[in-house]
């Protein structure tokens, strides 16, 4: 009888130090960063190439910047041929539009979310993320650095536009590109195309009467099995050469 008490004891610690490991092992999921910023294993607070603070928000918003500008830096020269400097967070939206960028209060893939000072949960110097998707007129959903307790560690989440009290979006650029988000439905909002295979993790939507095409040597790879696509009315995918959906 003891040894039978002992062995479903023991059994139910193996089980127990099991589902703890499983737990832990998908929290820390959430929060692996997905991308190619350069200074995820570096010391938090060193100077970067953009000459922003390293894995600090304006760092990691910094080089999804510079993905699709090429030429991102804290004082560049804009579109309107006016320098400036974006410095803190809670000043990324002024000086962008000082220097010519399009600054508006509506999400879009591929622009960057600028909190102010204090709002939204943001701290003394605000908070800026990158833009993954566009889930409807009320949500969005980002990537980020730096959130959690300023712990300077990747973060990926869904936003409600409510929660931020003055919300502004920086437009970087007309010609997005498509990159599906790290978690969740890739919506695509917006005319974009891709010549590489792009491996969305969830159900792809497209919507806004927008255009995807899959270019010469591109592919979507969607597991059929578990998600769909859905192309809503107006929108289109066009598919060019060998390009492919599997």
């Amino acid at each position: 009888m003891k040894k039978r008490i002992y062995k479903t004891a023991q059994f139910c610690l193996i089980s127990l130090m099991f589902f703890i490991a499983l737990f832990s092992l998908n929290i820390n999921a959430e929060n692996t960063d997905p991308t190619d910023y350069p200074y995820q294993d570096s010391e938090k607070g060193e100077v970067d190439q953009w000459a922003f603070y390293t894995r600090y928000c304006t760092s990691y918003a910094a080089y999804r910047a510079d993905e699709i500008l090429g030429d991102f830096h804290n004082t560049m020269t804009g579109p309107n041929e006016e320098s400036g400097r974006f410095g803190n967070a809670d000043n990324w939206d002024n000086n962008a539009e000082d220097i010519g960028f399009t600054v508006t209060t509506t999400p879009t893939v591929g622009s960057i979310v600028n909190w102010e000072a204090n709002d939204g949960g943001s701290g003394s110097v605000g908070h800026v993320a990158y833009v993954e998707s566009v889930i409807d007129t009320d949500s969005f959903t980002i990537s980020e650095y730096n959130w959690n307790s300023g712990d300077g560690n990747y973060n990926s989440r869904t936003v409600n536009i409510s929660a931020v009290n003055n919300p502004s979006f920086i437009v970087l650029s007309d010609d997005i590109p498509c990159t599906p988000p790290a978690s969740g439905e890739w919506t695509i909002d917006n005319d974009c195309s891709f010549a590489e295979e792009v491996n969305p993790p969830d159900n792809v939507i497209i919507v806004n009467d927008s255009t995807v095409t899959i270019e010469n040597g591109g592919a979507l790879n969607i597991d059929f099995l578990q998600n769909k696509l859905i192309v809503e009315s107006g929108s289109k995918i066009l598919i060019n050469g060998n390009g492919k959906i599997y």
